[in-house]
C-alpha cells in the first residue's frame, strides 16, 4: 500500500508567479511520483474569489500529478485526518503550523510533522525595524519571533531555504531539528549568449522587501554602474509591480510585470 502525506498551506501553488510557490509545487512533482498526496488549501476560495489571475489551472496542475485537493470551505482537517493515515504532514509557514500541528498531533500522535519556514518571518520584521527604528515594527518583530520559535520547537522537522536561516533557528533553540530545501529549478541550457552589459532582477512584488531593493538599487546602485557601464540594461521581472516600481521604467530600466517563464530573461 502507498504511504501517504498531507500538505497544508494558505493556497495551491502559483508555481509560475512566486519562487516560494515554485519550490512547494516542485517538491509535490517530486514526492506525488513515490507517495499518495492529499493538499489541503486553507484560503484558497477566498484566494481564488478574489485575485483576477485564472486561477483553476493551479487546481488542475495539482490534479494532473494525482494530488486530492481540498479547500478549507469544502472539507475540513478532522475529517481529512478521519478518512487517512498519514506517514507526514507538511506544513507550510509557521502561521498554518500554529492552526494545524496541534491538530494533527492529537488526531495522528505518529504523524511526522514537517513545518516549511519557507522565510523565516521574524528576520525578515526584525531587518525592516533596523530601518525603520519604528517601535511598532520591533514589537511585531519580538512577537513574531515568540510565535516563529514555538511553533517550530513542537514540529518534528523544520525546513529553511537558506543556510543562514537555518543558523538563527538553531541558536534559538539548539535542540530543533533543522534541514536546509532551498529553491528546487530545473536547468536549462541557455540557447545563445546574452549581451554582457544586462542585468536581471527577478522576484515577486507580493513582497514588500522586493519593493524596497528595486527603489534602493535604482536610485542608488544602478547610477553607479552606469557610470562605469554607460550601456547596462536592467530589466526588472516579477508579478504585481506597484505603481512606485513601476515609475522605475526608463530607457535603460525595463519591468515586464509578470511573465509565465523567467528562462528568456535568464
Amino acid at each position: 500500500m502507498t504511504e501517504k502525506l498531507l500538505f497544508v498551506a494558505p493556497t495551491v501553488p502559483l508555481f509560475d508567479r512566486h519562487s516560494g510557490d515554485l519550490r512547494l509545487f516542485t517538491i509535490l512533482n517530486i514526492l506525488s511520483k513515490s507517495y499518495e498526496i492529499t493538499y489541503f488549501a486553507k484560503n484558497w476560495a477566498n484566494y481564488a474569489v478574489d485575485r483576477s489571475v485564472e486561477t483553476d489551472r493551479y487546481v488542475y496542475s495539482l490534479k494532473n500529478l494525482g494530488i486530492n485537493v481540498y479547500y478549507g470551505e469544502s472539507k475540513s482537517i478532522k475529517s481529512i485526518l478521519d478518512a487517512d493515515v498519514y506517514k507526514a504532514a507538511f506544513m507550510e509557514f509557521y502561521h498554518i503550523a500554529e492552526v494545524y500541528l496541534p491538530r494533527v498531533k492529537i488526531m495522528q500522535p505518529s504523524c511526522y510533522v514537517i513545518v516549511d519556514t519557507v522565510d523565516v518571518h521574524y528576520l525578515r520584521l526584525r531587518r525592516k525595524y533596523d530601518l525603520t527604528k519604528d517601535a511598532n515594527d520591533l514589537t511585531l518583530a519580538d512577537t513574531t519571533k515568540q510565535e516563529e520559535i514555538s511553533i517550530y520547537s513542537q514540529a518534528d522537522l523544520v525546513l529553511t531555504v537558506t543556510e543562514e536561516d537555518a543558523k538563527n533557528l538553531m541558536n534559538e533553540n539548539p535542540k530543533m531539528a533543522v534541514r536546509i530545501l532551498p529553491n528546487v529549478h530545473e536547468v536549462i541550457p541557455p540557447k545563445g549568449t546574452k549581451e554582457r552589459n544586462e542585468i536581471v532582477f527577478v522576484g515577486g512584488f507580493n513582497h514588500p522587501p522586493n519593493v524596497d531593493a528595486m527603489i534602493y538599487f535604482c536610485e542608488d546602485i544602478l547610477p553607479r554602474i552606469r557610470r562605469i557601464i554607460p550601456k547596462v540594461k536592467f530589466t526588472i521581472v516579477g508579478s504585481n509591480p506597484p505603481p512606485q516600481v513601476m515609475a522605475l521604467s526608463n530607457d535603460f530600466v525595463k519591468v515586464t510585470g509578470y511573465v509565465p517563464s523567467t528562462t528568456p530573461y535568464l
